[in-house]
């Protein structure tokens, strides 16, 4: 049975099930497995008992830079060599871990291994594309992700700064919401009420 080795990149570590990196992945490699793979995931910690598919912990940084430049090289090298692990394919979501997990995965099994990489949302929206359903893709690093573009802004000037407002504004009022009520929690916690100051 041939082995698909996948390297599952998260924004969203502390809630899993709301990662749709996770979710997407998930639903692949049980399609996988119904094709006759076997499958691993290497995941966060906590991930193993929210898949069906084995699981390679290792300890994933929960910055956005972390995730996309920290390869846990040697704790993925020691399951690997640990578990006995020969994948005959790699997959990965994001384009700045495929090289170095091809390089390890291809010293270890001693030849070139396949790889693939992946992009989920935006694939979506291209088939959405092409079949002429209207919809906008949300992205903090696209915020022009709208199809179909308005003529009078064909480059997504406009609808990236009215996203940037919108989320600017959403930010804002989530971080307030937020230091509000985590301040609640800390004093109710404290068994005192809360004292609300003004700078």
């Amino acid at each position: 049975m041939p082995l698909l080795l996948s390297y599952l990149n998260v924004s969203n570590s502390s809630n899993l099930l709301a990662d749709s990196g996770f979710i997407f992945q998930d639903c692949l490699l049980a399609g996988m497995r119904r094709l006759g793979w076997e499958t691993v995931l290497i995941g966060p910690d906590g991930s193993s008992p929210l898949t069906t598919s084995p699981v390679i912990e290792v300890d994933i940084p929960d910055t956005k830079y972390g995730v996309r430049y920290n390869f846990p090289w040697a704790a993925i090298e020691a399951a690997l060599r640990g578990r006995r692990l020969r994948p005959d394919a790699l997959l990965v979501n994001q384009p700045e871990l495929a090289l170095p997990l091809s390089a390890l995965v291809d010293g270890h099994v001693g030849r070139r291994v396949p790889l693939g990489v992946y992009y989920h949302a935006f694939e979506v929206s291209e088939l959405l594309q092409v079949a002429g359903v209207a919809h906008c893709l949300i992205d903090g690093d696209n915020l022009d992700a709208a199809y179909p573009k308005a003529p009078e802004d064909p480059h997504g000037t406009t609808v990236t700064e009215t996203n940037r407002n919108s989320f600017s504004s959403f930010t804002s009022r989530y971080l307030r919401s937020s230091s509000r009520s985590r301040a609640r929690s800390l004093t109710s916690r404290s068994g005192s009420s809360p004292t609300w100051s003004r700078r």
